[in-house]
C-alpha cells in the first residue's frame, strides 16, 4: 500500500487501455509539447538564465510528475509567475554575493560573460533543489527530513512530509482568480521594457517603506503598487531611448497571436480541440527573418543566441548557496503547490476524479529535484497549458512523457 501510494503510476498503468486512452494521449501530449515550446525558452529568460534551461525544464519536470502525480490533466513545466520569483531570488543573491572572477575582480551586474552565466544558473538550480527538497521533505515528516530543512535542501519535499497538503483546502477560486490577474499583471510589467528596448533598473519601492504603516498587509499593497509605479514612470521618463526596430517588432507579434488565438478558441470544434501553433510559427519565422537580415547588428535587437543540442549531464548544486536561498525558496515552494493543486482541483472536478494534495506535494518537489539536478529551473503546473492539454483529448498522466 504504501509503495502505490508513492508511485500512483503503478494504480492506473495496469488498467491503461491503449485503444481507449492512447489517441487521445499521444495527441494531447504533442500539442501541449509544441505550445510549451516558445513559452520554456521565453520563461527561461525571465529565470535569469540560458533559454535552453526552460527547455530542459519543460522534459524533466513533465517526466518525473508522470511516475510521482496524481492529476491526470496537470502540465507540470515552467511557469510565468514562478521564472519571476527566481528571477528576482537571484538577483537579490547576485547582489549580496557578486561574482568575483579568477582575477578577483567582481562584477556587481549581470554581464553576459560565461563564468558570470554559469554563476547564475549555479543559483538558480541551487534554490530549485532546495525548493523540491523542502516540499518533499514535508510530504514525509520524518526527522530526517525535517533536519533537511534546517540544512536548506527543499521546501516542497519538505511541505509534503509534514502533510501540509492540507492547505489546499484554503484555495479558493476567487483567491486563484485574483492570483492569476495579478500574476498576469506582474509578467506584463516585467517584460513591457523588453517591447521598447529600454534596460530599466529593478524597483525598490522606497515609498513603500513608510513605518507609520502597522498593517502588514497594507504595506505589501503599497509595495506593490509603488514598485508598479515606479516602473512605469521610469519607462515613460526614458521614453525617448525606445528601440523603434523593437517596439515595431512587438507590435507586429501582438497583432499576429491576438487575432490568431481568438480564432483558434472560436473554430475550436472544426480544429478538433488541436489549437493553431502560433507561438511556435512567429518564433520559426522571426528566427529566419533575424538570420538572415541581422536584426542584431543592423537595428540592435536583441537575439537569443546560439543553442546548445542534447540533454546535460547531472550536477550537484552549491549547497553553500542554501542558507541565502531559504527564505526565497521557501516562498516559490509554497506559491508553487499553491497554483499547480488549484489547477489540478479544477480538472479533477470537471472529469470526476480525485487528486491527492500531499502526493502532489511530493510530485512537484520531486520534480524541482530533478530539474535542478539537470540544469533546469523551478516549475509548477499551468492553468493555460491544462486547458490546451485538457481540450485536447488527454486521458491519462501518459500524455505528460
Amino acid at each position: 500500500k504504501f509503495i502505490f501510494g508513492f508511485l500512483p503510476i503503478l494504480t492506473w498503468l495496469p488498467n491503461y487501455s491503449i485503444k481507449e486512452y492512447l489517441p487521445g494521449d499521444l495527441i494531447g501530449g504533442i500539442t501541449t509539447a509544441v505550445v510549451r515550446i516558445p513559452q520554456s525558452l521565453a520563461y527561461g529568460l525571465l529565470a535569469g538564465v540560458d533559454p535552453i534551461n526552460g527547455m530542459y525544464t519543460a522534459f524533466f519536470s513533465p517526466l518525473t510528475y508522470t511516475f510521482l502525480g496524481t492529476s491526470k490533466h496537470v502540465s507540470c513545466r515552467t511557469f510565468a509567475v514562478i521564472s519571476l520569483m527566481l528571477g528576482s531570488a537571484l538577483e537579490k543573491y547576485v547582489t549580496a554575493h557578486p561574482f568575483v572572477s579568477a582575477t578577483n575582480e567582481s562584477v556587481s551586474s549581470i554581464s553576459t560573460t560565461m563564468a558570470n552565466t554559469a554563476y547564475h544558473l549555479s543559483v538558480i538550480t541551487s534554490v530549485t533543489i532546495l525548493v523540491g527538497l523542502i516540499q518533499v521533505d514535508l510530504f514525509y515528516s520524518l526527522p530526517f527530513f525535517c533536519t533537511l530543512i534546517l540544512l536548506v535542501p527543499t521546501h516542497q519535499v519538505a511541505l509534503g512530509i509534514c502533510n501540509l497538503g492540507f492547505v489546499a483546502v484554503f484555495l479558493s477560486d476567487p483567491l486563484v482568480a485574483g492570483f492569476t490577474t495579478g500574476a498576469a499583471l506582474f509578467v506584463f510589467t516585467a517584460q513591457v521594457k523588453y517591447c521598447f528596448g529600454i534596460n530599466l533598473a529593478r524597483q525598490k519601492a522606497p515609498f513603500a517603506l513608510l513605518y507609520f504603516y502597522q498593517n502588514k498587509l497594507l504595506k505589501c499593497i503599497v509595495y506593490l503598487a509603488t514598485n508598479y509605479l515606479c516602473t512605469y514612470i521610469e519607462l515613460f521618463t526614458r521614453i525617448k531611448e525606445t528601440n523603434i526596430a523593437e517596439i515595431i517588432l512587438s507590435l507586429i507579434t501582438v497583432v499576429v497571436l491576438y487575432p490568431v488565438k481568438l480564432l483558434s478558441v472560436k473554430y475550436k470544434k472544426k480544429l478538433h480541440n488541436i489549437p493553431i501553433p502560433i507561438e511556435l510559427l512567429v518564433i520559426i519565422v522571426t528566427t529566419v527573418i533575424s538570420a538572415n537580415v541581422n536584426l542584431n547588428a543592423k537595428y540592435g535587437i536583441d537575439i537569443v543566441g546560439a543553442i546548445p543540442s542534447g540533454l546535460p549531464g547531472p550536477v550537484l548544486p552549491d549547497a553553500t548557496m542554501w542558507p541565502s536561498l531559504l527564505s526565497d525558496a521557501f516562498s516559490i515552494a509554497i506559491v508553487g503547490f499553491a497554483i499547480t493543486v488549484s489547477v489540478g482541483k479544477l480538472f479533477a472536478k470537471k472529469h470526476n476524479y480525485e487528486i491527492s494534495p500531499n502526493q502532489e506535494l511530493f510530485a512537484l518537489g520531486m520534480s524541482q529535484m530533478t530539474c535542478g539536478l539537470f540544469r533546469g529551473h523551478a516549475c509548477a503546473g499551468a492553468l493555460a497549458r491544462s486547458t490546451v492539454k485538457e481540450s485536447s483529448g488527454t486521458k491519462t498522466q501518459v500524455s505528460k512523457s
